[in-house]
């Protein structure tokens, strides 16, 4: 093992030293992607920038990890209040969709939601992978380390030849493309459900 992980650092250095040529693992090239994510309280990781795999970790005194709770702790309440008022109102295949309560709270909160229950689904599949990724975050460095180690048998292999565009490059563009989609999709269900 120690042997591998010799060869390991010297193949970064000769992949750096070669002509020039940055190294070009599946790490580098989502640091930006998780430092965005992190501003929607999601993989609160500290150490992102760091060439080490093993300064990256989840630090519980840290502001992302702090978002990330208060975030679970407002859709775990936001959840739970609208699992309580469809609960009261009860469901049935008049009121799916429809909100009849009489609180102006909720009528106002929910003026972007064709209901309860579509509140209720959205906000549960928001928590449940909000907490699958600080889970994830828990083990990122591990995750990451063994992640490098596939990467650099790859680029070890004779057939590697580096593309035009890096890898940090193309999986920007896939982010940028889905983003673009993503707000799309959004202007679109907001323009309809006015």
């Amino acid at each position: 093992m120690a042997r591998f992980v010799k060869s390991t650092v010297n193949r970064k250095k000769d992949l750096e030293n070669n002509a020039g040529e940055k190294y070009d693992s599946f790490h580098n090239a989502i640091r930006g992607i998780l430092l965005f994510a992190q501003c929607f309280a999601i993989m609160p990781l500290k150490g992102l920038y760091s060439d080490r795999t093993k300064d990256i970790k989840l630090v519980l005194k840290y502001p992302g990890t702090l978002v990330t709770i208060t975030f679970l702790i407002a859709g775990g309440l936001s959840t739970l209040s609208f699992a309580k008022e469809l609960i009261l109102i009860g469901i049935n295949a008049k009121n799916i969709g429809n909100y009849k309560s009489g609180k102006l709270f909720f009528k106002s909160y929910l003026s972007l939601y064709s209901g309860f229950d579509v509140g209720l689904i959205f906000f549960s599949c928001g928590l449940t992978a909000c907490t699958l990724f600080l889970l994830m975050a828990r083990e990122w460095n591990s995750i990451i380390e063994k992640w490098t180690q596939v990467d650099l048998i790859f680029l070890r292999m004779p057939c590697y030849k580096p593309l035009k565009w890096t890898l940090e490059e193309r999986v920007f563009l896939v982010a940028v493309v889905v983003g673009l989609l993503s707000v799309g999709e959004y202007l679109n269900f907001i323009s309809v459900s006015m």
